[in-house]
C-alpha cells in the first residue's frame, strides 16, 4: 500500500507493506533505531520481524520520518499503538497525521495509543492518560 496525497512536494506520506520492507529497511532502520533508543521495550529485530509478518506496519515521510503502528487488541477493544516514532520535520508530518488515525479507524481501531515521552501530547494532542515512572538499580 502506498498513500501519495494531494501536496506532493511539501508532503509523501507512504505506507509499506510486508513484501516492500526489505527494500525500505536500510533507510527506515536508523530511524527507527533512533526512536528504540529513548526507552521501548521493543528491539530492532522485533521490529522488522512485526513488518515481515504484517503484524505491524510502516509509514514514511519522503525518506526523513519512520512511524511503526500496530493494532492491537484489550478486554474486546481495537486500538492502534505507535510504537516508534522518529526523524526529522515532524512537525510537517504531525500535520498530516490524520490519515494514520484514518487508516487505523479503516482497520477497526477505537483509539490511538502511544506509550511515550509526554512531549508526544503536545504534538499529537492526545491526552496524557497514563504515564510510567522507572529507577534505575
Amino acid at each position: 500500500m502506498r498513500l501519495n496525497l494531494p501536496h506532493r512536494d511539501e508532503f509523501k506520506l507512504a505506507a509499506y507493506t510486508a513484501d516492500q520492507i526489505r527494500y525500505i529497511w536500510p533507510v527506515a532502520r536508523p530511524l527507527i533505531e533512533k526512536a528504540l533508543d529513548r526507552g521501548s521495550n521493543y528491539t530492532i529485530q522485533d521490529i522488522h520481524w512485526g513488518l515481515m509478518s504484517k503484524q505491524m506496519q510502516l509509514w514514511m515521510w519522503d525518506k526523513d520520518a519512520a512511524l511503526v503502528t500496530a493494532i492491537q487488541e484489550k478486554k474486546g477493544q481495537k486500538y492502534c499503538l505507535l510504537l516508534a516514532l522518529a526523524g526529522k520535520g515532524m512537525s510537517i508530518w504531525f500535520k498530516y497525521f490524520h490519515i494514520v488515525e484514518d487508516w487505523a479507524r479503516e482497520q477497526g481501531a477505537e483509539e490511538m495509543r502511544v506509550y511515550g515521552r509526554p512531549g508526544w501530547s503536545r504534538q499529537t494532542g492526545y491526552k496524557i492518560a497514563y504515564c510510567k515512572l522507572v529507577k534505575k538499580l
